[in-house]
């Protein structure tokens, strides 16, 4: 396998893992941000947005540690080592977007739950 499609082959576990990741989480996440938002259209907007964000970042992380236009690269560089690498860029960045997504989660959460109109009341 030359260094191209190791890198197709990458790209394309990368995205597949992260679009089964939206799609296991899609159910739930949904009804999370239609209760945060407090509108159907508002949090389906969000839930696209957050999704598409989810997979762009991981392939973003996957291709990311892909070697540069240098020839010389792309003949050194042995197919399987490719394809683990960007494997764990990617896997890395899926992860750093869905910590993002929770971090923005917990925060909204807990503004929502605090009313500034009862601040500081039992």
């Amino acid at each position: 396998m030359d260094a191209l499609k190791a890198v197709i082959l990458s790209a394309g576990l990368m995205t597949g893992l992260a679009a089964l990741t939206v799609i296991l989480l899609r159910s739930s996440f949904l009804r999370l941000l239609v209760e945060l938002c407090r509108s159907e259209s508002h949090g389906r907007f969000w839930l696209v947005y957050a999704c598409v964000a989810i997979v762009l970042t991981s392939l973003f992380g996957a291709l990311m540690s892909v070697p540069g236009a240098d020839a010389t690269l792309w003949k050194g560089a042995g197919s399987i080592g490719i394809v683990v690498t960007a494997f764990r860029t990617g896997l890395f960045g899926l992860l750093l977007s869905l910590a993002a997504v929770a971090l923005v989660l917990l925060v909204s959460i807990g503004q929502r739950r605090v009313d500034p109109g009862t601040a500081g009341q039992p």
